[in-house]
């Protein structure tokens, strides 16, 4: 049995470029973010397929995007950390800010969810020197992104 493994980097435009740029009349929309894992979850079903999905802290804060959130966890999806607020040049924080970040988005989805991530990606793929000892320190079992 061929077996592989599929994540996906969940970002909204909100989380990407902090409101620049993705401005809407009547001002922000997380359709995106709904719509997005709608489709993907759907897709995966029909071939009964799991997924890791890397996800922003920052989302687990609007009440509109409680639902989607918490079906795709239901439906077995990995919950996984990808920053509170996708700080772009994350490996450029300090650890204090790295280890905020982390921290931030642990308890969000713990919030939302009851359970904390395992799992954690840098936005950027790049997560500097020392954050392996702040995931190490914080319980996490694998890292996922590209570290030069």
């Amino acid at each position: 049995m061929l077996r592989g493994a599929i994540s996906s980097d969940i970002d909204t435009l909100q989380s990407i470029y902090g409101g620049r740029g993705c401005r809407r009349a009547g001002g922000y929309t997380h359709a995106e973010l709904r719509i997005g894992l709608e489709n993907s979850c759907t897709f995966f079903e029909k071939f009964g397929v799991k997924a890791t999905l890397f996800m922003v802290g920052e989302d687990f804060k609007r009440e509109q995007d409680f639902g989607i959130i918490r079906a795709v966890a239901a439906a077995g999806h990995e919950i996984a950390n990808h920053t509170l607020t996708h700080a772009q040049g994350f490996r450029l924080l300090s650890a204090e800010d790295k280890e905020r970040e982390i921290a931030g988005m642990e308890d969000a989805c713990h919030a939302l969810l009851g359970i904390r991530p395992v799992g954690f990606r840098s936005p950027g793929w790049n997560m500097g020197d020392d954050a392996a000892a702040i995931l190490q320190r914080r319980g996490y079992i694998y890292d996922s992104s590209v570290h030069p």
